[in-house]
């Protein structure tokens, strides 16, 4: 053991008694010194629980925890996942295996179809070269980045975004990336000074050819003064830098019985070199003294419908300097979701939120069993799809689609908690509690809309009551709350404050508070809560019902499933 991780270990385990609980039989020292190193980031489940008195849920970090619910997951979502698998092996145990289940499905992987996963050390993307990895994998090795300084054409804030104009692209950067702004100048009033600092891109605008290179125009997000600066400043890249000592390979779930990773069958390039393939049972590439071992991880340990990466780490006391890191994924979900609109329909990737919701009524395991086209009416998912994927203006230029679904549930939780969390990604709310069931996102119905059907069956399957108008505590004159923001490294972050002037001086509570469980951005999140505040003051004009209604259909009231 080097030095330096005795030193860290001897440090932690004559300091804290609760350590002893994180030393896991099968763990070797040179792994145990890397999880109680300064900053690791392999989580075992449990040790949190125990100091914090309550379930370490929503923490996207990867966790050994040999009870872990099931994930599933629709659109995009940084995610941790579970581990199954850890196997030290090599000259002094400095190659470390391990097997990671993201979902309980089958996803698309990364933006592209049957593409990797975003990897996350720490919250920082590492950098793969697809081509260093064995024939058939979906992998890759880690690579040293190019750094580059670039000049700014343009920097603009508006509001709380900045919008950045680089006349040499930075090919490699994506949203989520971490940038250093420099040496941008004060100008009138010293605000221009603020606009300098470390941010993480929020979105890539475009990328347009000009000279041999792209014009980059990218955003991050940086409240204060409105200001514009010219041709002064510099973009700084920031990437994390674990050399060639990262390799990782992904299956996505369509994986047979027999089937497994190409790594553990052919072994991986040992420090990204193609010529020099090692593995557990042929460590001859790792150089003398390390006799041959068997592989835990046997061609039939497949995982079948599981969405699973396997991670290769090549231990080094400069690439590893802190230990083990912080482990998490960007991943692009569920690839089955069934669309109805094209002709024939499709099964897919989608972050539509009505079809997500559609999907997880469907489903045969954790869902409502529900079939389309009887349980699931197609004209009315076709009309609900549609609204969700209504283009909307940006504040920086472009469109986006007016709802999406990106985020994740555990099987442990309820399904009309989980049926409740993907309603408020779209505003949303359910005609009925029982089949069929049709989703109603959150729209203008009104002059020019179609026209609304009541099942009045349904409504008379219930007792009925009726009130003039709701109580004191169920009107808002106003809306605060949080969603999950990715321009936050896909953590929690408040959406803008919203308030309608001509509610102020109403009776009743000043605030609705609303938290959007699934990934959004700010102004999405503030719309559909202010949805919901609209909803609360003008149920007068027309009264309000409960039934068997769920939601109450467009104009009643009632509860969710």
């Amino acid at each position: 053991m080097s030095s330096t991780k005795s030193g860290i270990l001897d440090l932690i385990v004559g300091a804290a008694a609760v350590a002893a609980s994180l030393f896991v039989p099968g763990i070797g020292p040179a792994v145990a010194a890397a999880l109680m190193s300064a900053g690791s980031g392999l989580i075992l489940a449990g040790a949190g629980t125990l100091i914090a008195g309550q379930h370490d849920k929503g923490f996207a970090t990867t966790t050994r925890n040999p009870i872990a619910p099931w994930r599933v997951q629709h659109g995009r979502a940084r995610v941790g996942g579970t581990v199954v698998q850890f196997n030290e092996w090599g000259d002094n145990s400095k190659m470390w295996d391990m097997v990671i289940i993201l979902a309980a499905h089958k996803c698309q992987g990364g933006p592209t179809p049957n593409s990797l996963p975003v990897l996350l050390f720490d919250q920082q993307r590492i950098q793969l070269d697809t081509s260093k990895c064995p024939p058939g994998a979906i992998g890759g090795t880690s690579f040293t980045p190019q750094g580059q300084k670039i000049l700014i054409g343009d920097i603009q804030r508006v509001g709380s975004v900045v919008t950045v104009v680089l006349a040499t692209d930075i090919p490699y950067l994506m949203a989520g990336d971490a940038i250093d702004v420099q040496s941008v100048p004060g100008g009138i009033g010293g605000v221009g000074l603020t606009l300098n600092g470390k941010f993480a891109v929020d979105q890539i605008i475009s990328r347009v050819p000009s000279g041999g290179t792209n014009i980059l125009t990218f955003t991050f997000l940086s409240g204060g003064p409105a200001v514009h600066v010219w041709s002064a400043g510099y973009v700084h890249t920031l990437w994390a830098d674990y050399g060639s000592k990262v390799y990782m390979e992904v299956l996505l779930g369509g994986q047979t019985l027999g089937e497994t990773f190409q790594a553990t069958t052919h072994g991986t390039p040992y420090d990204g070199d193609m010529g020099n393939f090692v593995s557990p049972g042929s460590p001859i590439g790792l150089g003398g003294g390390v006799d041959p071992a068997p592989d835990p991880w046997t061609p039939y340990c497949s995982l079948q419908g599981k969405t699973v990466v396997f991670l290769r780490l090549h231990y080094n006391d400069v690439k590893f300097a802190a230990g083990l890191p912080q482990i998490s994924f960007l991943l692009w979900g569920k690839n089955d979701v069934y669309d109805p609109r094209p002709s024939p329909p499709t099964y897919g990737y989608s972050e539509n939120a009505a079809l997500c919701i559609a999907d997880f009524l469907s489903n045969q395991d954790w869902g409502y069993k529900a079939a389309y086209g009887t349980d699931i009416p197609i004209a009315e998912l076709i009309a609900a799809a549609n609204v969700c994927d209504q283009a909307v203006a940006t504040v920086v230029g472009g469109n986006e689609p007016r709802y999406t679904c990106n985020g994740e549930f555990t099987l442990d939780m309820r399904r009309g908690e989980i049926l409740q969390r993907m309603l408020t990604c779209c505003a949303g709310r359910l005609e009925s509690d029982r089949p069929p069931y049709v989703i109603q996102p959150g729209h203008w119905v009104g002059p020019g809309s179609p026209p609304l059907v009541l099942d009045l069956a349904a409504i008379a399957a219930g007792a009925v009551r009726w009130y003039p108008m709701p109580t004191i505590t169920a009107l808002y004159n106003g809306v605060k709350g949080t969603y999950i923001s990715p321009a936050n490294k896909w953590q929690a972050g408040d959406f803008p404050y919203y308030a309608q002037d001509a509610l102020h001086g109403y009776s009743g509570p000043s605030l609705y508070g609303g938290d959007i469980n699934l990934a959004a951005d700010g102004g999405a999140g503030g719309g559909m809560t202010s949805i919901c505040r609209l909803r609360s003051r003008r149920a007068w004009r027309s009264g309000s019902q409960r039934s068997s209604c769920c939601g109450g259909g467009r104009s009643g009231r009632g509860r969710f499933c």
